[in-house]
């Protein structure tokens, strides 16, 4: 729809704009069912049903003013949403809509209170060079691709509590697009049948994500980086430490194996595992209790001498173990010869043995 037939379907309400976007999603299913749907986010892919499915499916309010307090609270958005350039004098509420094709709001200007509470987003949105002159709330959103702020500004810091991004990996996009094969199998097909279907959808995916990784030459994505790091501004406007270290965490991981990025690249893979990118408190402790309990065995194991020829190997470990819990720590910091741990084995000496022997 262009911008003329989005306004006036606005004007006649939630339940006629839902209607509309059901109607939308049935034409893409048929389309889907017919073979002749090209799943794509590259228009250049498309071929002339897709077009034509994504021209009636896009709302387009760009550089329209809304001149009241617009309500598009639990609105359903089949294909793209763009408002790029709009204005909102009075306000604007977009809770609870939900976006399946790609929400442009850069350059919008919001004058009034507007909240996109509970909305979701199921692909990348472009919220770059927004202005937000009140207050503002993303509370309990939920992104299924990394938004893109940069550039943003907000005279209030905008409330981020619960804000969710699950942009999804490698092995995860896979799955994700397995699944949707999955559910738009028919119900009658055979066995074998639904086997090669699957087999055929995890083929695709897999080959779309390895020319995606080709593209960028198995390089880290700096734009991903610079959005996440847009993020990151924002928590730190909000005071917001835990979103702060979250879009810290995805700031590293996207900027991987990025040109000129090689030693920052490897040494933030044990960042990762030792610390949680420095936002574990007990995986630092468990990591360290851990290696204090192998290194004890360690030395016990190559300084102490055997007690008796039948034990050995990890039989000597745990005899050690035992005797070195049994000992008892003088001030000096010497230790007192061990009793018997068993009627045929002898005691362990401490530093000194009777034979001046060391242990």
């Amino acid at each position: 729809m262009n911008t003329k037939e989005s306004v006036a379907l606005f004007a006649q309400g939630k339940d006629a704009w839902n209607a509309w976007a059901a109607e939308r999603q049935a034409e893409r299913e048929a389309l889907k069912a017919a073979g002749t749907w090209v799943e794509s986010p590259r228009e250049h892919d498309w071929n002339d049903e897709t077009r034509a499915w994504h021209d009636t499916a896009k709302a387009d309010f760009s550089n329209h003013n809304f001149e009241e307090a617009a309500d598009f609270s639990d609105f359903l958005f089949p294909g793209d949403a763009r408002f790029e350039r709009a204005s909102f004098a009075s306000g604007a509420g977009f809770g609870g809509a939900s976006f399946a094709g790609i929400a442009g709001f850069d350059q919008t200007l919001f004058k009034g209170y507007t909240t996109f509470q509970d909305a979701v987003f199921q692909q990348s949105p472009n919220f770059m060079a927004l202005r937000g002159e009140r207050a503002f709330s993303f509370a309990r959103t939920k992104f299924f691709a990394v938004p893109d702020f940069e550039q943003a500004h907000f005279e209030e810091a905008p409330r981020l509590d619960n804000l969710s991004i699950e942009p999804g990996g490698f092995w995860r996009r896979i799955l994700v697009g397995v699944k949707s094969t999955r559910k738009d199998l028919p119900a009658g097909m055979t066995a074998p049948a639904r086997g090669k279907a699957l087999a055929w959808s995890s083929w695709q995916a897999l080959r779309a994500e390895f020319l995606a990784l080709r593209r960028r030459r198995f390089r880290g994505d700096t734009d991903l980086a610079a959005r996440w790091r847009a993020l990151k501004r924002l928590a730190i406007q909000a005071h917001d430490h835990a979103r702060e270290l979250d879009f810290f965490r995805g700031e590293i991981k996207a900027a991987r194996w990025a040109k000129g990025n090689f030693w920052p690249t490897v040494f933030s893979y044990p960042y990762q595992l030792f610390s949680g990118f420095g936002g574990a408190i007990l995986r630092p402790f468990i990591w360290w209790a851990v290696s204090v309990a192998l290194f004890t065995c360690l030395y016990l194991g190559t300084h102490l001498e055997k007690p008796h020829p039948k034990f050995s190997g990890i039989e000597w470990m745990t005899v050690s173990l035992t005797d070195w819990a049994r000992f008892e720590v003088l001030s000096s910091g010497l230790l007192e010869n061990l009793p018997m741990v068993s009627g045929d084995m002898p005691a362990l000496s401490c530093i000194a043995g009777p034979d001046d022997k060391p242990w």
